[in-house]
């Protein structure tokens, strides 16, 4: 301890004398030593204090400036005391300095604690206007995702900071999952994680407990943008505006679907049973599968099928929506048609996730072989949109089946194969006398213009345009064309199928079957294990190749091409990705029968 005595009072008399000498460049030094002190061990202090129970500002406040005072009796007043005692006695003067000591540091120290305070309170201040003006704006637009999509994170982050537990998953359930971990991240670990809780639907945790049932869906999609104009961009005055106001796609949230009546942990699990009960998105383009896969356990099937039965029947006055192609809006606004038939479903449940063509696409399943609408979303096109309400409203059990010619995407469980939501539709087996409705053009942005309305009186539509109705008559109506593979060899057979039971039969005894922890999976040709729903009946021999070589000499769909077509020997399970893309790979080409 001599060495550092010494060196103590080295730095004492240096210190010293620098403060006789430059006493203006000393002080400064000193006060600046002393704030960075302050600055860099105050957040450790307030931690301290906090890991005690510490948590209100005042408290915080109160504990750093003990620590800090504390700190400079050990660093600061000790050394002051050994100097002033090095003689043997602490006379009256001495005692006065360590007391001038004591009030310089804790006046130091109060001084950079009321200035960090003060900061601090003036940001908090600006950060309590910036959560009234988001809180506010949030409320007058009613949860709009126009108003959420213009925020980014640090707003986000005031505004979830802001709101119960409960408002706020339901807010960031709206985004991606990076921007959600990068807001719970800003707000206190007890808040964050009941957030956090009650998106995944669990019940740990005070706030989780009480997480509500019905909260925005992971996949809110865009919002319907109503732009209260026609088709030519013509406001709209009269009873157009009064039918637009009625039938608008923004009237419909996300909140009141079927789909969100759900807890969202449970709904996850029904979405992705539902999907299973059919082929992928772009599974079935080419109408070669003419039946479902069956990979769904009875009981995830029965309660699907319980679940649709406690779906709110449709009545007279429930809106309903449909996608309609070019042709059907020109019947219906040259009074040609007043009815609908097919298939449809309630606005309520479809409108909110249904904001742009491509989403139509995907949650509606219009994936059907021979549809137009994947051409219309490449190219950028619109879509129409028939919303109305019929008295010849359809039942709980009626949906649509499986038509074995026509094949998937339907899945027979009443709710549309959609990957994202719980969609439930119906189908109107006899054609439905329409009361009332309107038609819509919905633009790629998710922008949607009235093109008519239903005028009660005649008992038809309105067409707003006629230029609009004359430019459609005036547009060619496309034939469905029959594929050469389908004119010339039929069908390929279906997993579930006899011929395809037997191929899976072969390939189970050769092991490229097998059961992984309940979910049945096949080899494929790029050596990796997939889910039985992804696979294809491949042919061993290509199709085209047979027919061109043997099958154009016996005839179209002859009992020899068909006996091809049937024998389990010819196929194997390939996954449909690589199928797919094999056969569009192939330049051979059918060639005519010779028979």
């Amino acid at each position: 301890f001599d060495e550092f005595d010494k060196r103590r009072d080295a730095l004492n008399h240096t210190f010293t004398n620098s403060m006789l000498q430059h006493p203006i460049a000393s002080g400064a030094g000193y006060f600046l030593g002393n704030a960075l002190l302050y600055y860099a061990t105050g957040p450790m202090f307030e931690g301290m204090a906090g890991a005690v129970g510490v948590e209100s500002g005042l408290g915080l406040f109160v504990a750093n400036q003990a620590c800090q005072n504390v700190q400079d009796l050990v660093l600061d007043t000790s050394n002051l005391y050994a100097r002033l005692t090095a003689d043997g006695e602490l006379s009256a003067d001495d005692v006065k300095e360590l007391e001038q000591n004591m009030a310089l540091n804790a006046g130091v120290n109060l001084f950079f604690g009321s200035a960090d305070a003060a900061v601090k309170a003036f940001s908090d201040s600006k950060s309590i206007k910036v959560a009234d003006e988001l809180l506010t704006t949030y409320k007058l637009t009613e949860n709009s995702a126009d108003f959420l999509k213009g925020l980014d994170n640090s707003q986000l982050s005031i505004l979830v900071r802001n709101l119960e537990p409960e408002e706020a998953a339901k807010v960031l359930s709206r985004f991606s999952g990076e921007t959600v971990d990068s807001v719970l991240k800003t707000l206190p670990d007890d808040a964050g994680k009941a957030v956090k809780d009650i998106m995944k639907g669990t019940k740990s945790g005070d706030a989780a407990a009480t997480a509500m049932k019905t909260q925005a869906s992971e996949v809110v999609a865009d919002v319907i943008k109503n732009t209260e104009t026609s088709a030519t961009g013509a406001k709209l005055t009269g009873d157009a505006l009064e039918a637009n106001n009625v039938f608008r796609g923004d009237n419909f949230k996300a909140a009141d679907s079927f789909n969100n009546s759900i807890d969202a942990a449970k709904r996850a699990e029904l979405v992705d049973n539902n999907t299973k009960l059919t082929c992928p998105v772009d599974g079935n383009l080419d109408g070669a599968l003419k039946s479902n896969p069956d990979i769904v356990e009875p009981s995830a099937v029965k309660e699907l099928e319980d679940l649709r039965s406690t779906v709110p029947e449709v009545t007279g006055d429930t809106v309903l929506q449909k996608v309609i192609p070019k042709d059907t809006v020109e019947k219906l606004l040259s009074g040609e048609w007043n009815t609908v038939r097919g298939c449809t479903a309630k606005a309520s449940d479809a409108a909110p996730f249904t904001g742009t063509p491509g989403q139509i696409y995907k949650n509606l399943r219009m994936d059907y072989a021979g549809n137009p609408y994947k051409a219309i979303v490449e190219n950028g096109d619109e879509v129409y949109i028939l919303r109305y309400t019929t008295d010849d409203v359809p039942t709980n059990l009626d949906y649509p089946k499986l038509d074995p010619n026509y094949g998937p995407p339907c899945t027979e469980s009443g709710f549309l194969g959609s990957p994202e939501v719980l969609i439930p539709e119906y189908t109107h087996i006899n054609p439905a006398k329409i009361t009332d409705g309107a038609i819509y053009k919905l633009n790629p942005d998710g922008s949607e213009q009235l093109v008519g309305y239903w005028d009660v009186g005649n008992g038809n539509f309105k067409c707003l345009d006629d230029s609009f109705l004359k430019t459609l008559k005036q547009e060619p109506q496309k034939v469905k064309k029959i594929s050469a593979r389908m004119k010339y060899m039929g069908s390929t057979p279906s997993k579930n199928s006899k011929t395809g039971k037997q191929v899976i039969e072969r390939m189970t005894k050769e092991g490229k079957i097998r059961n992984n922890m309940g979910q049945i999976e096949f080899l494929a040709s790029d050596n990796k294990w997939y889910n039985l729903s992804e696979a294809d009946m491949a042919h061993k021999v290509d199709a085209v190749s047979y027919w061109n070589e043997t099958g154009r000499y016996y005839g179209a769909k002859s009992p020899e091409v068909r006996e091809f077509m049937l024998n389990p020997d010819n196929y194997y399970l390939e996954h449909y990705h690589i199928n797919r893309s094999k056969g569009g790979a192939l330049k051979e080409t059918y060639l005519p029968t010779i028979k």
